[in-house]
């Protein structure tokens, strides 16, 4: 079970990583076309014969929706967690896990009890029933 808890956070953490460089490539992307655009810019209004169209002033984004990958992921945004609060999930499922192995040792306990005592009882009644037969005979 701890195997499987501590895979769960790591890929949880693998999450949260590929969220962040989504998020960071994303900005480079639109850094980086920006400046291809403006150098295009620069370069059409030196050899233009008549002014630069009014979009030449417009800054180049990319859509919101597509910026963010909480955004472009939603289907396993769940899965995101920053890491204050998967430690915090760790730690709970962790707890429980104690919990729940603590009480199936406690049930387990009691049933050997159980098994003891019936196996004691079986034990004294055949011993004593077998061996008053066989002195009584």
């Amino acid at each position: 079970m701890l195997k499987k808890l501590n895979s769960w956070d790591a890929n949880t953490n693998l999450i949260q990583k590929e969220f962040a460089v989504y998020d960071e490539k994303v900005e480079k992307l639109e850094d980086d076309t920006m400046h291809i655009i403006d150098e295009y810019r620069k370069k059409n209004k030196r050899v233009r014969t008549t002014a630069a169209p009014s979009n030449f002033e417009e800054k180049f984004t990319i859509i919101e929706k597509k910026k963010q990958a909480s955004k472009v992921f939603h289907e396993i945004l769940h899965a995101h967690m920053e890491d204050e609060r998967r430690e915090k999930e760790k730690i709970k499922f962790s707890e429980e896990i104690d919990l729940k192995f603590k009480a199936a040792e406690q049930n387990i306990e009691l049933i050997q009890k159980k098994s003891e005592e019936i196996q004691s009882e079986l034990y004294e009644k055949f011993t004593t029933n077998k061996l008053l037969s066989f002195l009584l005979r």
